[in-house]
């Protein structure tokens, strides 16, 4: 988190600094209104960590195209759950049209499953387990077809737990549902904003990096 907090401090100051030398270009004549402005920016960034959104995505950009996922692990059917719950928050998260068809769609989201994790983490007194985090590992891609080019290629993952002494006992197929439906969050985050961390996201903070599961994996403790 520390490590996090100096990225921020470090894209703050970036960010100032853009600010000031565009609009010291074309407003020199109004410099204390200017300086006011950035001071104005720098409080509010510092107050809230500048975790500001910024819209990445195109103002041409009026479809997209989500196909469904590949799935490289050995779980079947997780593909299927991970793109239904990207066209869903697509669906009914976002102005922009959704389309089955990538040849008529402005940009494609494409993505391929390539971990599944589940952990053992509390036990009983008789050593049965009794929860399990599990966490789904995902590398997404935006293709931009109007400009012809692949925007961005990122990773994202969607991370739960679930509890055998719920009632009704909870189930790992209830848990991989909610697991990807926070990752289709960080997808549309990725498309609109800037990323979005949660505390489920520090579950897995003690575990490698993704990038090197071997896909089909499933991790145990």
């Amino acid at each position: 988190m520390r490590g996090e907090r100096e990225n921020m401090s470090r894209r703050c100051q970036e960010e100032g600094r853009g600010i000031f030398q565009e609009r010291e270009k074309g407003e020199r004549a109004g410099g204390g209104h200017l300086v006011r402005c950035l001071v104005v920016c720098c409080v509010a960034l510092g107050l809230f960590g500048c975790e500001t959104a910024q819209v990445t995505l195109p103002a041409y950009v009026r479809s997209i195209a989500i196909p469904t996922f590949i799935n490289r692990t050995d779980r079947p059917g997780l593909e299927l759950d991970v793109t239904q719950r990207v066209l869903h928050e697509f669906m009914s998260t976002s102005e922009v049209a959704v389309t089955p068809d990538p040849s008529k769609a402005d940009a494609v989201i494409r993505g391929e499953v390539y971990g599944y994790r589940r952990i053992p983490i509390s036990w009983d007194q008789t050593n049965r387990i009794v929860q399990y985090k599990i966490q789904i590992l995902a590398r997404v891609s935006f293709e931009d077809r109007l400009a012809k080019k692949i925007a961005w290629q990122e990773d994202v993952d969607g991370v739960t737990t679930y509890s055998l002494l719920a009632t009704p006992p909870e189930t790992e197929e209830q848990a991989i549902f909610d697991a990807a439906d926070e990752l289709a969050r960080d997808v549309f985050f990725l498309v609109f904003e800037e990323r979005q961390y949660t505390e489920d996201d520090l579950l897995f903070s003690d575990v490698r990096n993704p990038n090197e599961v071997t896909p089909g994996e499933v991790e145990r403790r």
